[in-house]
């Protein structure tokens, strides 16, 4: 599917309801068939066409929506709302994650024509809205992102959805550990920005010192910023492993075990029982995450003096920044355990 095709319809649809808005705020059928339905075609479904789309025939009221086939079997269950409905609400997402279960499908999506949800039907321990895998917004988010995500749907794709469901969630998580620490940023454009200061002011010197400490400055208030648009924080979004696998609750180190309910808190745990087994202490920080950025000090500021981004403040007082992917949360523990000589394998999450 070219994406500048389906950008394109996302600004036609977006038009449409900024044209109509009072129609798609009390009309359903209208939302299916001058929203969605164009979308579903420019995808590469025919709501027309019974062997790959087959119209809900639920009796419950208030509900237009589609069971989308693949290969003759149940793949998509699609809903559709008015506009003046909060799709994340839980009694949306709850909705049609009751139905996708009910079809035998893996997934549901939601939407009112301006905003897209994408859901599993199930994941062990988790409330409906935790299985919200991404959220779309025709309004908020760039074109790029939304064809992106929305070309997940394609029949093509569909079929392989766990698979491709799982790639996005690591590359977001990659992402996350990028804009956690502008460590990587730093060390790509240093070499960028000494030979272009070279060659416009051969008179000035810079060390490389300066150079690093402006770049880090101008990376963590940007980083911050792409932070700050992020639905979620990797690091303190509920815990819920993809694929529908059990869903993290607890961590045991060294026998002691502890709930998790953010990832974070594999983080803060390890250090606590380090502090409780008297290893880290007042005189053992700052302990370092990376060049430029503490993981523990007695203040919260990272090496330059600029703030953590997300502190936690441990039981002897000394702070933690915890702004980490979820994968991040338990390298640093690791490393941490290895820094006191503990085995990190008796770290267990379970």
């Amino acid at each position: 599917m070219p994406a500048e095709g389906l950008s394109s319809l996302f600004d036609k649809i977006y038009r449409r309801i900024e044209d109509h808005r009072a129609l798609y705020e009390q009309n359903e059928m209208a939302v299916l068939t001058q929203l969605v339905d164009p979308i579903l075609r420019e995808l590469g479904w025919d709501p027309a066409d019974p062997d790959s789309v087959v119209p809900n025939l639920s009796a419950d009221e208030g509900f237009s929506g589609y069971v989308l086939l693949s290969e003759g079997k149940p793949a998509l269950c699609v809903e559709a709302k008015n506009l003046h409905h909060d799709l994340a609400a839980e009694k949306w997402v709850s909705h049609l994650l009751t139905h996708a279960f009910g079809e035998g499908t893996s997934y549901g999506l939601l939407t009112n024509g301006a905003i897209w949800i994408l859901a599993a039907s199930f994941k062990a321990g988790t409330r409906p809205v935790e299985r919200i895998i991404w959220k779309v917004d025709l309004q908020n988010d760039t074109r790029q992102a939304v064809v992106r995500k929305v070309n997940m749907l394609m029949p093509s794709a569909i079929i392989t959805l766990d698979t491709v469901v799982e790639k996005v969630q690591i590359m977001d998580e990659v992402w996350a550990s990028l804009i956690s620490d502008p460590t990587y940023f730093v060390l790509g454009v240093t070499p960028i920005v000494t030979e272009l200061l070279k060659q416009s002011y051969p008179i000035a010197v810079f060390s490389s010192e300066e150079i690093e400490s402006f770049l880090v400055e101008q990376f963590d208030e940007m980083l911050a910023r792409v932070a700050e648009t992020l639905t979620t924080d990797r690091a303190t979004e509920p815990l819920a492993p993809p694929n529908g696998r059990q869903s993290l609750s607890r961590m045991v180190l060294y026998g002691d075990e502890y709930p998790i309910r953010k990832a974070y808190d594999i983080l803060v745990n390890t250090a606590n029982w380090l502090v409780k087994q008297g290893r880290l202490t007042k005189g053992e920080v700052p302990i370092k995450a990376g060049p430029k950025r503490f993981l523990v000090n007695t203040q919260k500021v990272h090496v330059y003096g600029n703030s953590f981004m997300t502190p936690k403040e441990l039981s002897n007082g000394l702070w933690m920044e915890v702004h980490y992917s979820r994968a991040d949360c338990i390298r640093h523990a690791q490393n941490l355990l290895t820094r006191y000589h503990y085995d990190p394998k008796k770290l267990m999450i379970q």
